[in-house]
């Protein structure tokens, strides 16, 4: 009988764990693709790749066609970025080809323009009302919801600074975060470590 209501009880702690991971880590998740709105600083672009030149066997860098500025922060025909890579799935990375449409989030830090967290991907077309990025790693997945649904406008963000100043809320780049997937293992760890806990009292009772 006591070996059932342990094992019960096990199962609870395993799920519980379980449950705290997955919520922790879609809220983890959606963080890079949110930051955006509210950050003065950064532009999701949709465009065509128009040119790829290599400076070197590691290093290339490749020019983008505007089709539209998403937060009308910028208003140049194109734009040039060092290494573009696009992320298709979660930890994959894959080069970009000319005449690729696209959607790219960048930032423009100390007059430079470079890539914001590695949110781009391939696109199958730039209409930013139906298009569908290539990707299913889950921040450039957000980032489609929110290029659909209107989110990533000019309006909206207007709407969200106004309401961070009025409370005094940072509006410049946030700190680096720790990469999904690491905080995945580490809140494995930590539940692993939880139960052992569990495990070692139960049987230091008996």
């Amino acid at each position: 009988m006591e070996g059932v209501l342990m094992h019960k009880k096990l199962i609870i702690v395993f799920w519980s764990v379980l449950i705290f991971a997955l919520t922790a880590t879609s809220a983890f998740a959606g963080s890079y693709p949110e930051d955006i709105i509210g950050l003065s600083s950064t532009e999701v672009i949709l465009g065509t790749i128009e040119k790829i030149e290599y400076v070197n066997s590691q290093s290339k860098k490749t020019t983008i066609k505007v089709s539209e500025y998403l937060f009308e922060t910028l208003h140049d025909d194109v734009v040039v970025l060092d290494d573009l890579m696009y992320s298709y799935e979660e930890g994959g990375l894959a080069n970009p080809e000319v005449g690729d449409y696209c959607a790219v989030a960048i930032e423009i830090e100390d007059g430079k323009i470079k890539l914001f967290y590695n949110l781009a991907a391939k696109s199958d077309s730039i209409n930013k009302s139906t298009l569908k990025l290539k990707s299913t790693q889950q921040f450039v997945e957000i980032m489609n919801y929110y290029i659909n649904d209107g989110t990533y406008s000019k309006k909206h963000r207007e709407e969200m600074l106004s309401v961070m100043n009025k409370n005094n809320l940072p509006t410049s780049k946030p700190p680096a975060t720790l990469n999904s997937s690491i905080f995945i293992v580490i809140v494995i760890i930590c539940g692993t470590a939880a139960i052992i806990v569990f495990i070692k009292k139960s049987f230091l009772k008996h």
